[in-house]
């Protein structure tokens, strides 16, 4: 653990005092390495539609939820970052799109959030961003669910993403 040859084991942290001392006791608290993009850009996800008390709709921006811990290696950004959302589904519990090549799917009950709370452990409920692998380009275009997993159609392929576990994790995917 914490190897000066692999970059995968290290993680970033600040002391956090008790209250709103800014010295004494306090807690070493995982955070985001130094200079790294940590937010995602509102103008530029999807936005939403909002009923309103009255019944009528608002569309507006949706508020996504920032990087907080970890850097490129241990929490890295989502793979549609800077790349376009070809398909946008729901599937448990869990915000998911479809983007180039890759399934993209929100942590589990958080649907605006696709980064790790921890770069030190994977857990159940993490995003899952997977690619799908094929001898030729694939851009998957449609998500269809059925009773055994997800299946995504790409131009001339088809994928199925599926979980033999009874919860969909980062690692059971």
């Amino acid at each position: 653990y914490n190897s000066d040859i692999v970059d995968a084991d290290d993680m970033w942290v600040k002391f956090q005092t008790q209250g709103s001392a800014t010295a004494g006791p306090g807690v070493w608290e995982e955070t985001i390495a130094p200079g790294l993009k940590f937010e995602l850009d509102e103008k530029t996800m999807p936005h939403q539609l909002v009923r309103q008390t009255d019944g009528s709709f608002k569309y507006e921006a949706v508020n996504w939820t920032d990087r907080l811990v970890g850097d490129d290696l241990t929490n890295p950004i989502p793979s549609f970052i800077d790349s376009p959302i070809n398909n946008i589904f729901f599937y448990r519990n869990r915000l998911g799109f479809l983007s180039n090549e890759n399934v993209i799917l929100s942590k589990s009950g958080d649907y605006f959030n696709f980064f790790a709370g921890s770069a030190q452990i994977v857990a159940a409920d993490d995003p899952i961003d997977l690619s799908a692998t094929s001898q030729q380009p694939v851009n998957l275009a449609y998500v269809q669910t059925v009773s055994v997993g997800l299946v995504l159609f790409g131009q001339n392929e088809q994928f199925l993403m599926s979980t033999d576990a009874d919860i969909l994790s980062p690692t059971t995917a």
